[in-house]
């Protein structure tokens, strides 16, 4: 088990890495509650994740939403609308299309 830490203290952003070493030996796949929900810290995991369609922006933006109370739900319609049209959660064929617009700027020329 790991103890609970706050993520935004100045002794951990001062050197988080050992809170991370310690989770990705302990608990690689970790519940940080409402200070960033799920932390993943071990590369194959994420990458796993990433290439799962079961976690495509789509069905995963719809079940983060299923269960929450209807307030809830309500709540965070601004925000959601908002990240649904962030690049970052967008699925091919969207994704890649703005990928390659905004790439450029992010390539040394």
């Amino acid at each position: 088990m790991v103890a609970q830490i706050d993520l935004h203290s100045p002794e951990f952003l001062a050197n988080p890495y050992p809170f991370y070493r310690h989770l990705r030996a302990t608990s690689p796949i970790y519940w940080a509650g409402d200070q960033v929900g799920w932390l993943i810290t071990r590369h194959a995991d994420i990458s796993a994740m990433i290439h799962d369609p079961r976690l495509a922006s789509g069905p995963l933006t719809t079940a983060l939403y299923q269960d929450l109370p209807p307030e809830a739900v309500e709540a965070a319609a601004p925000f959601r609308a908002t990240m649904e049209h962030n690049m970052i959660w967008q699925d091919p064929p969207d994704h890649t299309r703005l990928r390659g617009l905004v790439s450029k700027a992010f390539t040394p020329p």
